[in-house]
């Protein structure tokens, strides 16, 4: 193709982004935490993710898992899950607990 880049020329952004939702809610609903274990199974199930992986987004998905991972080791809550207290809109300060 005369030195373009076919990879680009052929994917769309918005198939990049269907493809990393569907990895991490995979990695996310199955403990997934390993790269390596992800790219394997990959391999064998979904070529389609192995495909963005090795060509476009590793850096990406490597960190989601590595963020995931210690998430879970920590216990760390996110902020979603946590109770907000109740505050003033107008002053800000955090009201007493009823």
């Amino acid at each position: 193709m005369g030195g373009a880049d076919f990879y680009a020329v052929t994917n769309l952004p918005t198939d990049d982004l269907k493809l990393i939702i569907e990895i991490k809610n995979y990695c996310r609903d199955n403990g997934v935490y390993s790269l390596a274990e992800l790219m394997d199974l990959a391999e064998i199930h979904h070529p389609e993710w192995l495909s963005l992986i090795v060509m476009s987004r590793c850096y990406v998905i490597d960190k989601y898992i590595k963020s995931l991972a210690w998430e879970c080791e920590t216990g760390y809550v996110r902020a979603a899950d946590r109770q907000s207290a109740a505050f003033d809109p107008d002053t800000g300060e955090v009201l007493p607990e009823k």
